[in-house]
């Protein structure tokens, strides 16, 4: 077990010697590094809320969404409460 020990610790010097010898290849490690922790934990992140987590409602499973596609327009649909509010609203041609 100690000698496991002292050939791990061992490689660690060499590696902390041979990084100090190529500052640049030291420079792209640690920023690859960087950017592969980053990426993972905002993917985490996501996965963790979308995925993983039950919605914050007394009911989740009981939540529907309403849409209306008009045959006239297929394109435009309504799906927001912004958008059912706004045409909800009295309109006039003056």
């Amino acid at each position: 077990m100690v000698q496991a020990f002292e050939h791990a610790l061992q490689d660690v010097r060499y590696a902390a010697r041979t990084l100090r010898k190529s500052l640049g290849f030291t420079g792209v490690v640690l920023a690859a590094l960087a950017l592969g922790v980053g990426a993972t934990s905002a993917i985490f992140t996501v996965v963790n809320s979308v995925l993983l987590e039950p919605l914050p409602f007394p009911s989740p499973g009981r939540l529907v969404a309403l849409r209306e596609i008009r045959p006239e327009r297929p394109s435009q649909s309504i799906g927001t409460d912004a958008k059912l509010s706004r045409l909800a609203r009295p309109q006039s041609l003056l």
